[in-house]
């Protein structure tokens, strides 16, 4: 949203970052062209961005995310997330960590945060839910 509504210095970041990002932020534009944000998301129909644009490849995983789950989806997406990457420090598992953060680092470049198929750090959401019961450096205590 910033890339397309942005003016002066900002949107001369957003060009600059957009050239580094290979178009991707351009291409995730296209999405809020032709798809309304909603609170609880919606289907993305990529045919509707072949057609216009001539190509249906939006490959920002955030992107595709807050369009197919929505405000609240994405929201409660990166809150998981958060409390995982928490509790996993507190409990001295960087490991974990720095896996979580590479990959939703790769987010901003490949779609696949929002498939649980692709998304294997969705198993840290456990330590979210599950924070007292979650992985104890004692595999006795393992639930």
């Amino acid at each position: 949203m910033i890339y397309a509504m942005s003016t002066g210095v900002v949107r001369s970041i957003s060009f600059e970052l957009n050239g580094l990002l290979n178009g991707r932020l351009s291409n995730a534009s296209h999405l809020y062209e032709l798809f309304n944000l909603t609170s609880f998301g919606e289907i993305v129909n990529d045919v509707a961005l072949k057609q216009r644009f001539g190509y249906g490849v939006v490959d920002n995983g955030y992107s595709f995310a807050l369009f197919n789950y929505g405000i609240v989806g994405l929201t409660l997406i990166m809150l998981l997330y958060l409390i995982s990457v928490r509790n996993l420090l507190k409990q001295g598992h960087f490991v974990y960590v720095i896996v979580i953060l590479m990959f939703l680092t790769l987010g901003i470049s490949e779609n696949i945060i929002r498939a649980p198929y692709m998304n294997f750090t969705m198993i840290f959401w456990y330590e979210a839910i599950f924070f007292n019961q979650g992985l104890n450096k004692d595999a006795t205590k393992i639930i």
